[in-house]
């Protein structure tokens, strides 16, 4: 019997060892104005040695603070042994008080503990094993964020999984798409603009005809331009018929107008951003599979021969053909998006507006859009039938049109590269860190003086952002408004980043660019 107790004793002291060497101790926090607290749930029969449990802080955004008041320690005997210790002991809470200033925020805290239990209860007295974490906290001023930190990984980043804390705010004004130095101007003080694509009290049908005639004026976008060679050739081929050369031009614009329906329904329903598909790594390196095949095959590395598709019941109408001459057209009106023409933006935004109330006619808007872009394909097409008569010169312009897809394909291959790696590595969370560390300070900026935030929303797959980083954020009168602003470059880029989706979602941007001014209230 003796012995059966020892092993019963000895048995529950492991299983209590355990638990608690198992459990981390309880930490919470509280925060106000200028100061925050730390806190240390110690429950009865425990201690921790003062020696090896403390809070450290770091501020993130580089402002200062300091531990104004140290939990009070008692002096005691340690239960294991036996010498006098400095310890916080239980049951009780004790605080760590830190001025901290609120534009300090965010800080990084850093806890480690060290304790024992004292054996009481008829306990076995036994010794934790010591712990640490990292945690992230942000204050608003109102709200408290807390985030716990993981070493080596994705959360290491302060912004990564976190939603920032967006204090109440006004939005002044906003706008979307390449503008000219003038126009950017305007928006930038103020002054109205009566826009074409302004769809306020327009009757459904007006509002039909202006997509339209907006989607015809897509093909003049500077992702468009470049390849119309390239796309009559798809669409002429060396068919010499009127009809068959109309007939692969409706298919090409059938897949331009299928493929904007398509997307428009998506980023509608799903409230996404329109061009996100671009910034993937899989969808350039797509296009560059695609370009650099289409530009071998002009230089007869290869053939591609689909006559052999010809056969069955859809041989009359060359299906294999048709069929890549559809995926041609998706394609070219997916590579275009990635310009995010103002109309395009304008479309997304009504078509939004009418789904949101219940018009589900607002779903077709989109489609609408890809029909006005598909129009003037079949009209090249019908051209392509009166050309000159074939000759040798017609092999110098295949090598010509061979060396513009193989460079697009090499310009698509190198778009998929800088996205695996900006998505992948570690300069993804550095950048989104100091992002929202700027956003932080901006805001409380805003809210101190009453100046107002431009917010340049762009992405380095976006080339509407580029040309307005080269053409009008270079100007000297822009440079000089842009002044009386707090401005923040938001690079959304990666449009999956967790922070970067929260930041579009916020402030309602559907594609790129979009500029957004507000004023922090205070």
């Amino acid at each position: 019997m003796i012995v059966m107790r020892k092993i019963v004793i000895a048995l529950a002291g492991v299983l209590f060892s355990c638990i608690l060497l198992g459990k981390e101790p309880l930490w919470s926090y509280s925060a106000e104005k200028g100061f925050l607290t730390v806190t240390l749930q110690i429950p009865k029969g425990v201690y921790y040695y003062r020696e090896g449990t403390a809070v450290s802080l770091k501020s993130l955004s580089g402002g200062k603070s300091s531990l104004k008041e140290e939990p009070l320690f008692r002096v005691r005997a340690d239960a294991v042994s036996g010498e006098e210790v400095q310890v916080y002991t239980g049951p009780e809470k004790v605080r760590w008080i830190f001025t901290v200033p609120l534009q300090a925020y965010p800080v990084r805290v850093f806890l480690k503990w060290q304790g024992c239990s004292d054996g009481s209860d008829g306990k076995e007295a036994v010794c934790f094993m010591p712990g640490d974490r990292e945690e992230f906290l942000d204050f608003s001023g109102r709200d408290l964020i807390v985030s716990k930190e993981k070493s080596k990984s994705r959360t290491n980043s302060v912004s990564g999984g976190k939603k920032f804390i967006f204090p109440e705010y006004t939005l002044l004004r906003s706008g979307s798409g390449y503008m000219s130095p003038e126009e950017f101007l305007a928006f930038l003080k103020g002054e109205k603009q009566e826009s074409v694509l302004n769809f306020s009290g327009k009757s459904f049908l007006w509002m039909v005809l202006l997509i339209f005639l907006g989607g015809i004026a897509l093909n003049l976008t500077p992702c468009v331009l470049p390849m119309i060679p390239i796309n009559l050739a798809i669409i002429g081929g060396r068919d010499s018929s009127r009809i068959r050369s109309v007939l692969h031009g409706l298919v090409y614009g059938g897949g331009m107008a299928l493929a904007y329906g398509i997307m428009g329904i998506v980023v509608v329903m799903t409230q996404s951003t329109f061009g996100a598909l671009d910034s993937t790594w899989y969808f350039n390196g797509a296009a560059c599979i695609i370009f650099l095949v289409l530009g071998l095959a002009m230089f007869d590395v290869f053939t591609l021969d689909l006559s052999r598709f010809r056969s069955g019941r859809f041989a009359s109408f060359h299906s294999a053909k048709y069929i890549g001459v559809f995926v041609m057209g998706a394609l070219t009106a997916l590579l275009a998006g990635a310009c995010v023409a103002p109309v395009v933006v304008a479309v997304l935004i009504q078509s939004g507006k009418m789904y949101n109330s219940g018009e589900m006619g607002g779903l077709f808007l989109p489609f609408i859009l890809g029909l006005g872009m598909a129009l003037p394909w079949p009209l090249a097409a019908a051209g392509l039938a009166v050309l000159p008569k074939p000759g040798k010169w017609m092999k110098y312009v295949k090598y010509i049109l061979g060396i513009l897809i193989i460079s697009l394909g090499f310009y698509y291959g190198a778009l998929a590269w800088e996205s695996a790696v900006r998505f992948s590595g570690k300069d993804s969370g550095k950048n989104t860190d100091e992002l929202y560390i700027q956003l932080k300070q901006a805001f409380q900026e805003s809210s101190r003086t009453g100046k107002a935030v431009f917010l340049d929303f762009g992405a380095f797959w976006c080339k509407n952002c580029i040309a307005m980083e080269k053409n009008v954020f270079t100007d000297p009168a822009v440079r000089r408004e842009l002044k009386n602003f707090i401005f923040v470059k938001v690079d959304a880029s990666n449009t999956k980043d967790p922070f970067i989706e929260s930041i579009l979602k916020q402030f309602d941007v559907k594609g790129l660019p979009s500029y957004r001014i507000f004023r922090s209230r205070p």
